[in-house]
């Protein structure tokens, strides 16, 4: 699927809420294969007051990522035939971008085992692998607690209770293509002879 590389809003919403339009209903995504509703799965620069008990936060802390692909000594990837001009061709250009999504899985630590959080964080990763396994590569995972007093957002409230948090970032191969028409193809006539000897001249038309 290609995606526009300047805003990566739908991708991020296809993943997290399986649903392009933030307008719309959540229908499935990270959300669901952990089993969430929609107002447990907050963006992490959200300054508003953050869900109580389990909730998720995403981030997409490399926007705007760097090429994979692109560059300008090699302006296109291929050429096909033009479906709409028999004598004409395509120039397929394709741009590939990295970027990073951080997903962080949260809940009090008195009502929510470590493990129980690592196994919702793990579903998480096992979504992703499923919906695009060739455009994301996984970083991996890493588990940590936050310390008590540790200010949980933009908002200045003090949590002061412990809290478990599994937090992993995913890199994402991000694409767009477009096409060119170009109209290449001409015919020209070519004489062939067979053999070195002097012989049959043939004349035939060949399309370049």
């Amino acid at each position: 699927m290609s995606y526009d590389l300047a805003n990566l809003e739908p991708l991020v919403q296809q993943l997290v809420f399986g649903r392009t339009d933030p307008s719309a209903e959540a229908a499935g995504g990270i959300m669901a294969a952990c089993s969430l509703t929609e107002t447990q799965v907050v963006a992490e620069a959200d300054i508003g007051e953050r869900p109580k008990g389990l909730f998720l936060t995403f981030a997409m802390i490399e926007a705007g990522g760097h090429a994979l692909r692109g560059h300008p000594d090699n302006p296109y990837t291929r050429v096909e035939e033009d479906p709409d001009d028999e004598h004409g061709c395509l120039l397929i250009y394709e741009k590939v971008a990295t970027h990073t999504l951080r997903l962080s899985l949260r809940a009090p630590a008195r009502t929510h085992t470590a493990e129980a959080i690592s196994y919702l964080a793990k579903l998480a990763v096992r979504h992703l692998e499923s919906e695009a396994p060739e455009e994301l590569s996984l970083l991996g995972m890493d588990a940590l607690i936050v310390d008590p007093g540790v200010i949980r957002d933009a908002s200045t409230v003090l949590n002061r209770s412990v809290e478990r948090v599994v937090r992993f970032e995913t890199r994402l191969h991000v694409g767009e293509s477009w096409s060119v028409p170009r109209a290449t193809f001409e015919k020209v006539a070519y004489t062939l002879q067979e053999g070195k000897d002097e012989g049959t001249q043939e004349s035939k038309e060949i399309q370049l």
